[in-house]
């Protein structure tokens, strides 16, 4: 993962993503991957990626979809972003030359998100304490 994001910052991007030999996205180099198109949510599943609570968290709080995405499919989704301990929700704001931006509901997932590891989503609040 370090040599990837620094081969990917010598090439001027901010992270890496990591792909199979298939086309199949596996991760970034220590975010899972999501992606948005026409406003459905879907988070990349692959057997060789590291099972995040964040990205259980997203999951659980949006009903994404969980399947095997390719790299040609993530090219063409609306929005992309990536979910992690550290990254929390971060838009991927430029993917394969075309500038994505943050879109509405990588924006409004990053708000609730938020709202429920603050404490401030009433609904989630139990998710913050243990037993």
């Amino acid at each position: 993962s370090i040599l990837a994001k620094f081969e990917a910052a010598r090439a001027g991007y901010s992270e890496a993503l990591f792909v199979d030999d298939a086309g199949f996205v596996v991760e970034a180099t220590g975010e899972n991957v999501f992606c948005v198109r026409r406003g459905r949510i879907t988070a990349v599943q692959h057997p060789d990626a590291l099972p995040g609570i964040t990205r259980d968290t997203l999951v659980s709080l949006t009903g994404a979809d969980l399947r095997p995405v390719t790299a040609a499919e993530l090219a063409e989704a609306d929005e992309i972003f990536l979910s992690g301990t550290s990254a929390e929700v971060t838009a991927v704001t430029r993917f394969d030359g075309r500038d994505l931006g943050i879109g509405p509901v990588t924006r409004e997932l990053s708000r609730l998100y938020q709202a429920v590891v603050h404490g401030e989503a009433e609904r989630h609040r139990g998710w913050l304490h243990a037993g």
